[in-house]
């Protein structure tokens, strides 16, 4: 993880490592780490604040959906690519 990249960057990178074809029509899930919001803002060297509101960002935007537990949804994946390159 980068210290230049946003929060957002970082977060997304995590979740989406590696590109994916456009218009892959797969769904994909992601299982996020730690038991707890805090331990999940450590690893990036961020707030709790910072990282929960990168993650109603990403909620918002649609390119993912909440589940259960530590799991989400990535949903918008030409979305998050986006995202993850900085755009």
């Amino acid at each position: 993880v980068s210290g230049a990249e946003t929060a957002r960057e970082e977060v997304v990178s995590f979740l989406f490592p590696y590109p994916i074809a456009r218009n892959n029509a797969a769904v994909r899930f992601a299982d996020i780490p730690g038991d707890e919001p805090l331990e999940f803002a450590d690893y990036f060297g961020r707030t709790m604040e910072t990282v929960g509101r990168t993650f109603i960002h990403l909620k918002g935007s649609g390119a993912i959906r909440l589940l259960l537990g530590n799991m989400l949804e990535l949903v918008d994946t030409d979305t998050l690519q986006n995202m993850s390159d900085g755009i």
